[in-house]
């Protein structure tokens, strides 16, 4: 996702992916809280709401029973890693 920003450069980073096109625009995103998303080669506007510091923080409260620690999401993250491969044997054939 790529808010407004100040340089083509910076767009460029944020939006390797895309065309000269979808960096033009994110220098000119027409609203606040609307982005650029990038789905593969293609670009759409998305919105999303702001939320003000105070609103942030009654949202995280509300959730706060929810929230994992970093022990558990770096067990959760091992979990999904594929297993390692399994180092190649050199195997002759000519016998």
């Amino acid at each position: 996702m790529c808010a407004r920003v100040n340089d083509i450069e910076t767009a460029r980073m944020v939006l390797s992916a895309l065309d000269d096109d979808a960096h033009r625009r994110a220098l000119t995103v027409p609203r606040p809280g609307q982005v650029i998303v990038q789905t593969d080669a293609e670009w759409h506007y998305a919105r999303a709401t702001y939320l003000s510091s105070a609103e942030r923080r009654a949202v995280a409260a509300r959730y706060a029973d929810k929230a994992l620690s970093w022990q558990q999401l770096l067990a959760a993250d091992a979990a999904a890693l594929p297993p390692a491969p399994v180092p190649a044997q050199a195997v002759r054939l000519d016998h």
